[in-house]
């Protein structure tokens, strides 16, 4: 199968750049762990995040503290990353549709 290019043109004519960041340092493991679950209002983006949850909970006993939601346009708060870097030892997000 011939491989395809795809070429994405940017509407605005202008080129933006994006600044390199460094991974977030991984956990050694998610046993014990806390975890707060990030929701964006997408339409069954509940489901399958309770799902992920309580399968994280059975299998590794992470204990999850209360949903925080946020608006599914735009980026993350600087506000809302320090609280959940104080409140949590990771973050359970799903984007998307």
């Amino acid at each position: 199968m011939p491989k395809e290019m795809v070429r994405v043109h940017n509407p605005a004519g202008v080129k933006t750049a994006v600044p390199e960041l460094p991974a977030a340092p991984r956990i050694d493991s998610l046993r014990g762990k806390s975890m707060v679950v990030l929701y964006n209002y997408k339409p069954g983006g509940d489901i399958l995040l309770a799902r992920v949850e309580k399968r994280l909970k059975e299998a590794f006993g992470v204990g999850s503290l209360p949903w925080m939601l946020r608006h599914p346009g735009g980026a993350i708060a600087e506000g809302m990353l320090k609280e959940l870097s104080e409140k949590c030892d990771f973050v359970l997000n799903g984007i998307g549709d």
